[in-house]
């Protein structure tokens, strides 16, 4: 079972990515204001691949990242049918 560090770590990552992303969108605007529609383009997609990531996990939480109340706790199963 995760400990608490281990979410608190986990949730400092995903912290980090969120931050990465709107520096991606930041130096990609600036990018773009000087015409530099490679360097824009490329750090836009970055941008993207790292938001894409975070969806990801958000919609498929694997058991390290459910809140800590949480734990331990069973989802009901699905009834077939």
């Amino acid at each position: 079972m995760p400990t608490k560090n281990i979410l608190k770590t986990f949730n400092e990552q995903l912290n980090k990515e969120i931050y990465s992303a709107y520096l991606y969108l930041a130096m990609d605007a600036y990018f773009d204001s000087l015409n530099l529609e490679g360097f824009a383009y490329w750090l836009k997609a970055q941008a993207r691949k790292i938001v894409e990531t975070l969806k990801i996990v958000k919609d498929n939480p694997p058991a390290l990242i459910m809140p800590v109340h949480k734990l331990g706790e069973r989802k009901p199963a699905l009834k077939a049918g």
